[in-house]
């Protein structure tokens, strides 16, 4: 059993940025322990110190903690101890339309760009850099096909990714270049706005719930 076993009630407090600290809140776990003495987790990071009885919080001053916390939350829409919900990132299936030539380096990148319309993407967005299985060659943008997965061992071949082969002219490299499209889940991270924007909405039903609570 461990020595800290028995946690009465975790409250949030700001540090109101001292010191420079980034974050501004922490959490602070109070417990009773074995021989029934009592102790602090400032940072709830298991790092105790004493404390006595009467600096145990009572309900009431830890639901006011909290709310002071999704106060602050519904106003600036930041929630640095991830109390509520976030937002996951969007997918889809899309459709990409690649290049690549071939040199003493292997197969050699050459852009990428959706649905094979606009400028030539010699950086793709990850999420075609890893279907692909991209590796940075050098200080360059360009990158070049490893053909072997995270744990080394062997995957498809480039040429087997092609689902739609197309013919490749003396700008594209002639007969050393492939171009092709291929279908590809697009991960799509939520703004930064989307993301505020859905916290300020949480900690406001929140504040609203705890108004409601008898």
């Amino acid at each position: 059993m461990d020595e800290f076993d028995n946690l009465i009630t975790t409250m949030p407090w700001t540090c109101r940025f001292s010191d420079g600290c980034p974050v501004g809140w922490h959490t602070a776990d109070y417990w009773v322990n074995e021989d029934g003495s009592y102790s602090i987790d400032n940072y709830a990071d298991g790092d105790h110190d004493p404390c006595d009885k009467k600096d145990i919080p009572t309900g009431e001053e830890a639901d006011n903690g909290w709310n002071e916390y999704a106060e602050y939350c519904a106003k600036t829409g930041l929630d640095p101890l991830d109390n509520y919900c976030p937002l996951y990132p969007l997918t889809r299936q899309g459709i990409w339309q690649v290049r690549f030539t071939k040199s003493i380096l292997g197969a050699v990148f050459r852009g990428a760009r959706r649905n094979s319309r606009g400028p030539w993407n010699l950086n793709p967005p990850e999420f075609v850099r890893e279907y692909l299985l991209l590796e940075p060659v050098g200080t360059t943008e360009y990158f070049t096909y490893r053909g072997i997965d995270k744990d080394g061992s062997k995957i498809r071949e480039l040429w087997g990714l092609v689902s739609t082969p197309m013919r490749t002219n003396a700008s594209d490299g002639g007969r050393n270049a492939l171009k092709f499209t291929c279908e590809i889940k697009e991960v799509i991270p939520p703004s930064d706005h989307a993301k505020q924007r859905a916290i300020k909405a949480s900690a406001r039903r929140d504040i609203n719930s705890r108004k409601e609570a008898p």
